[in-house]
């Protein structure tokens, strides 16, 4: 399975100049939309199935079923973020809203 983490900033920011960054074993790249960065995307491949969210039938009235998250990588991801991001105010004008982190769990072909 591979994870893909979606970190927005505050406002959009121009950078000169990026590339692919690897980052906890992942890979961490700018998103960019009319020139300017919009977003970070840390993407993790072949994960555990366990981190993806279940669904999980249900015994109370009126409830048919919940979808639990076991993401177990999204708290480390945002504390990184978080210190990542408290250095780089110290040159750049830059915030993330770690707060409003979309994950998206996408199903991987394994190799052969």
């Amino acid at each position: 399975m591979r994870i893909r983490y979606t970190i927005p900033f505050k406002r959009k920011i121009i950078f000169d100049d990026h590339w692919e960054i690897p980052m906890q074993g992942g890979k961490l790249r700018i998103i960019e939309e009319n020139g300017y960065a919009k977003a970070l995307e840390l993407l993790f491949e072949k994960q555990p199935l366990e981190y993806a969210p279940h669904f999980q039938h249900s015994n109370q009235a009126g409830v048919v079923a919940t979808i639990t998250k076991r993401d177990h990588r999204m708290v480390s991801v945002k504390r990184q973020l978080d210190k990542a991001t408290t250095f780089l105010k110290c040159f750049y004008d830059i915030e993330l809203i770690t707060d409003e982190i979309d994950a998206k769990y996408e199903g991987e072909t394994p190799a052969p």
